[in-house]
């Protein structure tokens, strides 16, 4: 969602001819937090990518890499799922999945077998982890996007898709990944953008276990302060990939400062569910080339 921060924020204090021009786009991002699991992750992800507009259509696309402590979590272009990162770590996700499951259908009601289910879903999820950083390259990203204007609203539409052409077994899927998104965002005044993205992400299923295609949603409000600064406030929230356990949601917010060769702008995020990281802190940048 950061570039489309970025992208609100441009819309608010640019013309619609200095966006079109290529952009150098990247960020660099550190999350930590036990998720389902006893143990902890780290994670820190740096992405490069370049953007190039012509008239109302943008294409994009990116390339990250992460540096993390374990391989419970598989980074997918809708987000970090803790999925177990496959074999026996991500068959303890898929029973603790049924186990839930079960709980949900059966209901804690008194009886041993729903006291015992009813222990098992809310337990953490014990896997064999390992203390030491690595370093994987993952799979490119590539989205296209057209954007259409008219008086205070601006709507946008893309597809995107991950194309598996690394070997990310350690952190990712190694698999195909495809979605859309559609954006609204209306000028409240001429110093604030309200926006309210969606996207819809077809997730490649490990061997040991399968995604649901998670929706999600982020509302944002942005502010113009001054002349060369912004802020926003967010709030994100998505439908479980794994069955049985919540969806992910947090709330955020950035600090962005736009000169006449790019945006630059600083996030920080709280997850709010046992499928989010408990803080994620970045820095993000779009450069006009």
């Amino acid at each position: 969602m950061r570039w489309r921060f970025a992208v609100a924020l441009s819309w608010a204090v640019a013309s619609q001819a200095a966006a079109q021009r290529p952009h150098y786009e990247g960020s660099l991002s550190a999350t930590t937090g036990r998720y389902i699991f006893a143990d902890r992750t780290t994670s820190v992800t740096l992405s490069n990518g370049l953007a190039w507009s012509a008239g109302p259509f943008t294409v994009r696309g990116s390339v990250p890499v992460w540096l993390q402590n374990t391989t419970l979590i598989s980074a997918t272009p809708a987000g970090s799922i803790p999925s177990g990162g496959g074999g026996r770590n991500s068959e303890a996700v898929r029973d603790s999945s049924l186990a839930r499951r079960r709980r949900g259908a059966d209901g804690a009601g008194g009886s041993p077998t729903g006291s015992e289910v009813s222990a098992l879903a809310v337990a953490p999820v014990t896997t064999a982890t390992a203390d030491e950083f690595r370093v994987a390259v993952g799979d490119p990203v590539v989205n296209g996007i057209v954007r259409a204007s008219g008086g205070a609203v601006s709507v946008s539409a893309g597809l995107g898709i991950k194309i598996p052409v690394t070997d990310t077994a350690r952190f990712g899927t190694g698999r195909w990944d495809f979605g859309g998104s559609a954006s609204v965002s209306v000028r409240a005044d001429r110093r604030t953008v309200v926006a309210l993205d969606a996207s819809y992400w077809h997730l490649g299923d490990l061997p040991e276990l399968d995604f649901r295609d998670p929706v999600a949603a982020t509302a944002s409000v942005v502010r113009l302060v001054g002349s060369t600064w912004g802020v926003a406030l967010n709030g994100s929230a998505a439908s479980s990939p794994i069955a049985g356990f919540p969806g992910p949601a947090s709330l955020g917010g950035a600090v962005s400062r736009f000169t006449r060769e790019g945006i630059w702008t600083v996030t920080v995020s709280a997850g709010l569910a046992e499928t989010s990281p408990d803080l994620g802190i970045g820095v993000s940048w779009r450069i006009r080339l």
